[in-house]
């Protein structure tokens, strides 16, 4: 009886193990999907462009008059549409690309992924925008751990006992600065219940 129940839970472990792995499979490749379908997206909106592009450029060269472009693009009115058409549906096909590659499930981005982030990035004017963490916060009051001991600015020794609430004022290289009975005093965060968030 007990090897019955043995292999049954064996059998059933492997049966969780394939569909959580089916599962992450079946994501990884909806990710997949979703990615490539972006990249197809801003090649195809790029060509738009260079095409309208081309079209309005057509007939003008480095000699031409800036009146003489002015009127070439005037004149070409719809590949000018086309032009800002396809750059405002690029701009929202990279910033999908963008949200796609930096939501990658399972692996970190691959060297060709980076580029495409990287490209999305400067497209979007986020080149030098990454995501960073929020700053740190900090608590308003600590708690000390310990019973301490500082001197006031009339050279007095105050002793402070552990379990005394203090009012945090900053913190730096590991000491806390902290008000205490009007005054403003520093101790090791260690012997406190700072912990930096």
């Amino acid at each position: 009886m007990k090897t019955f129940f043995a292999v049954l839970g064996a059998i059933l472990t492997a049966g969780v193990i394939f569909w959580v792995g089916y599962g992450m499979v079946a994501h990884f490749s909806e990710w997949k999907n979703e990615k490539e379908a972006m990249i197809r997206t801003v090649q195809r909106n790029s060509a738009a462009y260079e095409s309208a592009y081309s079209t309005v450029m057509k007939g003008l060269s480095a000699e031409s008059t800036l009146a003489e472009m002015k009127a070439k693009v005037k004149s070409d009115e719809s590949a000018l549409a086309e032009m800002k058409a396809a750059s405002a549906d690029n701009r929202e096909a990279y910033g999908l690309l963008k949200f796609v590659l930096e939501n990658k499930p399972f692996f970190s981005l691959n060297s060709d992924e980076e580029k495409w982030l990287a490209k999305a990035l400067s497209e979007l004017g986020e080149e030098n925008k990454r995501p960073t963490p929020p700053p740190p916060t900090m608590p308003e009051f600590v708690t000390l751990k310990l019973d301490a001991e500082v001197w006031n600015k009339h050279g007095g020794l105050v002793r402070i006992p552990a379990g005394t609430k203090l009012k945090l004022l900053s913190y730096e290289q590991h000491e806390i600065t902290f008000r205490y009975n009007n005054e403003t005093y520093s101790l090791p965060a260690a012997i406190t219940d700072f912990k930096k968030y």
